[in-house]
C-alpha cells in the first residue's frame, strides 16, 4: 500500500508540471573555439600611436642643479575591433599619451592601424572584395592561403575618458587618388565587422575568448580563453563600472580588443587586468550593456555628453549600508546644482539610488546614467530622504575609513535607521 501511495503522488506531481517542464531547456552550444577564432579574427586591428613629449629633468647636483627640458619619443600600442559602418572600437587610454608630472605633450604624431585579413577562402569569395576596377589595388594581391597585412593611418571620431572608449576610422590614404585603396580596405572591414551581444545573454560561467595584440609580438593576434567570472564589477576609482570579470588572460597590448562569446559576438571591450603580487586570472572588460550605447554615441558628432545634476556626492560603502540599515547609493554632500535640479527638489543629504533605469551605487554608475539619459528631455531620479543628521553621520564614518579602528568604532555607535523613518521620493528633473 505504501508503494502505491508514493507512485500516485509522483504521477500527480508530474502531471501538474507544464508540458516539457520535466527537462531543463539547454542553451545553444555555440561554436567551437577554433570556429569562433576563424569567424572573428579578421575583425581585430593592431593600434599604434606615437607622440613627442617634452620632459623637464634636473641636471647637476647641489648649487649646480638646474632644470633642463628635452624631447623624448612616446609610443603605445593596443588592440581594436571593427564594427559595422567602417568604424573601429578601442580604449581611450590606447590612443592617448599618459604623461608624468614633469612631462607635457609637444606633438601628436598620429595613430596607425594594422589589419591582418586572412584570405584562406575560395577565390570566388575573394573576388567580391576587390575593387570594381579590377584586382586588388595593393602591390601584393591577396590570394587564397595568404595573411594580408595593411597598415593605414587612423583618425579619432570621438573618445570618452570616463568610459575608456574611443571610435576610430581610416584616414584617406596617401597616393590613393581615386580612393580605390580605401574602398578596398573598407569593403574588407564590412565583411569582417563584429556585432555586440545583448547583455542579457551573458552569464557567469559562460565561455569567452579574448583576442588581441600583446606588445612586442609580431604576426597575427593572440587568442586566450576563459570564462565570465563575475558581472557588474567596479574597480579603481569607481568610475570604471559595469565591468565583466574574466580569467581569460588579458595581456598588455590586449586593451581595446573584444571579449567574444561562443557565438562570435562581442560581450565586452577588454580594458585591463590585475597582476598584483603576481596574481593572474583577473581581467576586466566593459560590458556590452553600456559599451554598445556609448559606441553609438561616439559615432556621432556630439560624442558622449553628460549633464551633471550634482556638484558633489559620496558613495555609501557596503559596511555603512548594512550598519545604517539603508541601501547603497550616493549621498548628496554639497549644495546641488541650481536650475532644474533645484526646482525638482533634490536636497543635500539625499541618498540617490537610481537615475532613469540605471541603479546607482557607485560614482561610475552616476556617470553612466547621465550619459545613457543624455538624449532624454527629463529623467526620473529616485532618492531616499533620510532623517536629519544621518547623511552627516554616514559621511563622518566614511572620513575615518582608512583608520580602521576609528571607522569600526564609529559604525558601532550607529543606530540603524528604521524603515518608517525613510521617505522614498521620486523626482523628475528636466534635462533639456
Amino acid at each position: 500500500m505504501r508503494r502505491t501511495t508514493i507512485l500516485i503522488v509522483a504521477i500527480a506531481l508530474y502531471a501538474a508540471l507544464p508540458c516539457g517542464a520535466a527537462e531543463t531547456p539547454k542553451a545553444p552550444a555555440g561554436m567551437s573555439t577554433r570556429d569562433v577564432v576563424k569567424a572573428t579574427r579578421n575583425g581585430i586591428v593592431r593600434i599604434e600611436m606615437a607622440s613627442i613629449v617634452e620632459e623637464t629633468v634636473t641636471e647637476g647636483t647641489g648649487k649646480d642643479a638646474k632644470p633642463v627640458k628635452r624631447d623624448c619619443a612616446f609610443s603605445g600600442s593596443g588592440t581594436g575591433f571593427i564594427i559595422p559602418g567602417g568604424y573601429i572600437v578601442t580604449n581611450h587610454h590606447v590612443i592617448t599619451t599618459e604623461l608624468e608630472s614633469n612631462q607635457k605633450l609637444k606633438k601628436h604624431l598620429g595613430i596607425r592601424g594594422t589589419f591582418a585579413f586572412d584570405t584562406r577562402e575560395p577565390a570566388s569569395t575573394l573576388a567580391s572584395t576587390r575593387s570594381p576596377n579590377g584586382p586588388s589595388p595593393f602591390s601584393v594581391r591577396p590570394t587564397a592561403g595568404e595573411l594580408s597585412r595593411y597598415t593605414v593611418e587612423l583618425y579619432v571620431v570621438n573618445s570618452d575618458e570616463l568610459s575608456d572608449l574611443a571610435v576610430l576610422r581610416v584616414k584617406p590614404i596617401a597616393g590613393d587618388t581615386d580612393g580605390s585603396r580605401r574602398d578596398y580596405i573598407e569593403s574588407m572591414m564590412d565583411r569582417s565587422a563584429l556585432q555586440f551581444a545583448p547583455a542579457s545573454d551573458t552569464e557567469v560561467g559562460d565561455d569567452v575568448v579574448a583576442i588581441g595584440f600583446p606588445r612586442s609580438l609580431e604576426g597575427p593576434p593572440t587568442v586566450t580563453k576563459g570564462i565570465i567570472s563575475a558581472t557588474n564589477r567596479s574597480h579603481g576609482n569607481s568610475t570604471y563600472c559595469d565591468l565583466l570579470q574574466t580569467d581569460a588572460p588579458i595581456n598588455p597590448g590586449n586593451s581595446g580588443g573584444p571579449l567574444i562569446d561562443m557565438n562570435g559576438r562581442v560581450v565586452g571591450v577588454n580594458t585591463y587586468s590585475l597582476n598584483h603580487n603576481g596574481t593572474p586570472g583577473i581581467g576586466f572588460a566593459r560590458s556590452s550593456r553600456t559599451a554598445e550605447p556609448f559606441v553609438r554615441m561616439l559615432q556621432k558628432k556630439t560624442g558622449v555628453t553628460r549633464q551633471h545634476i550634482l556638484s558633489d556626492a559620496q558613495e555609501v560603502l557596503v559596511g555603512q549600508a548594512e550598519r545604517f540599515g539603508i541601501t547603497q547609493g550616493l549621498i548628496v554632500t554639497k549644495g546641488i546644482l541650481g536650475g532644474a535640479t533645484e526646482k525638482a527638489g533634490l536636497m543635500k543629504g539625499d541618498l540617490i539610488v537610481s537615475i532613469g533605469s540605471e541603479r546607482v551605487t557607485r560614482v561610475g554608475d552616476y556617470f553612466n546614467a547621465l550619459a545613457l539619459n543624455s538624449e532624454a528631455s527629463t529623467v526620473i531620479v529616485v532618492v531616499w530622504r533620510l532623517p536629519a543628521g544621518v547623511g552627516e553621520r554616514i559621511l563622518a564614518s566614511r572620513s575615518e575609513y582608512y583608520e580602521q579602528t576609528k571607522y569600526l568604532s564609529a559604525l558601532r555607535m550607529v543606530r540603524p535607521v528604521k524603515e518608517d523613518e525613510i521617505r522614498k521620493v521620486t523626482l523628475t528633473i528636466k534635462m533639456k
